[in-house]
């Protein structure tokens, strides 16, 4: 039952991953095509997605500018850790280019 139990954890970090990678995708379309990152968009992205979003690279970005920033969410692991811990996906967005 222990390898199963971390066989799952696995799968759900996998699973954890990919969803924030699949959301990473969907946010930074957002930020491109708005071209903003202030607090009140980013909070409504934060509460639609149901992840973090921190690590700017830009607070004010213009047309052009590549704009990084960090998305995650925590997981509560079966048998892993004790401990929750955040899984991050690393992601960027070019204001302005959506198409």
């Amino acid at each position: 039952t222990l390898f199963f139990m971390l066989g799952l954890d696995m799968m759900n970090i996998q699973f954890y991953y990919s969803d924030l990678d699949s959301k990473g995708i969907n946010i930074s379309y957002y930020i491109a095509k708005s071209g903003r990152v202030d607090d009140s968009f980013i909070s409504d992205l934060e509460n639609r997605y149901k992840v973090s979003i921190t690590n700017f690279s830009s607070t004010d970005p213009h047309f052009g500018e590549i704009v990084e920033f960090v998305i995650s969410r925590e997981y509560k692991p079966i048998i892993i850790s004790k401990d929750n811990f955040a899984i991050r996906v690393k992601r960027s967005a070019v204001i302005g280019y959506y198409g």
